[in-house]
């Protein structure tokens, strides 16, 4: 990933977040995630990288998408997998911290508040861990709070990761000195990423709606 290249050109041009969401022929998923950003425009960019939806979603993520005045809508030519729509939303972004949801992901806007107040305090310099609900047919499953161990990668290496990538918010220096997602693995990405950001960076919870 060529960060420093894209980097320099969006110096001027900084945000506080940058919501970063592959998707792939669920239009009624995404339009669904996209809505609990629309009052927080000035303080984060939302980025929805189109990751080789059939001709006919693709339209409609493109009118969703368009539906919001300050979402971007960046269609990939053919399918490269979630990993690499990652990756190239990123390379597109000019958020100081990345969160990077899946279109069937809900992130209430209390938790978009909490989030924002948190990665503009000035002092947050971690990787945020959000808690996690787990949704089926509109019927809550169960609550998954992560925990603040000094030493994440030997937990992570030992116990397993207590929620996904979904809920956690990276600085934007972790994912860039970690050169992004590894878009060779077929499975396991989140246990992944986590295990190499723990190794560079010390992670904190936000205790917030799920």
């Amino acid at each position: 990933l060529n960060h420093e290249r894209r980097h320099d050109a969006q110096e001027s041009r900084v945000t506080t977040l940058t919501i970063i969401i592959p998707t792939k022929n669920r239009p009624h998923y995404l339009q669904r995630a996209l809505q609990p950003f629309a009052d927080f425009a000035d303080s984060a960019e939302v980025i929805v990288v189109d990751d080789g939806s059939s001709v006919d979603h693709r339209r409609r993520n493109r009118h969703i998408c368009a539906s919001y005045s300050s979402y971007r809508y960046l269609p990939l030519e053919r399918p490269r997998g979630a990993s690499a729509a990652r990756n190239h939303g990123f390379d597109a972004s000019s958020g100081a911290h990345a969160w990077f949801l899946d279109d069937d992901d809900y992130a209430p806007p209390r938790t978009v508040q909490d989030v924002l107040r948190a990665v503009t305090s000035g002092r947050e310099r971690r990787i945020l861990l959000l808690p996690r609900t787990t949704v089926a047919d509109e019927t809550p499953l169960k609550c998954d709070l992560p925990s603040n161990d000094p030493d994440k990668f030997e937990h992570y290496r030992r116990v397993g990761v207590e929620v996904n990538t979904s809920c956690a918010v990276f600085p934007r220096e972790v994912i860039t000195q970690l050169a992004g997602w590894d878009e060779s693995l077929p499975a396991l990405q989140d246990a992944d990423l986590f295990l190499r950001a723990a190794r560079i960076a010390q992670f904190t919870c936000l205790w917030t709606e799920p």
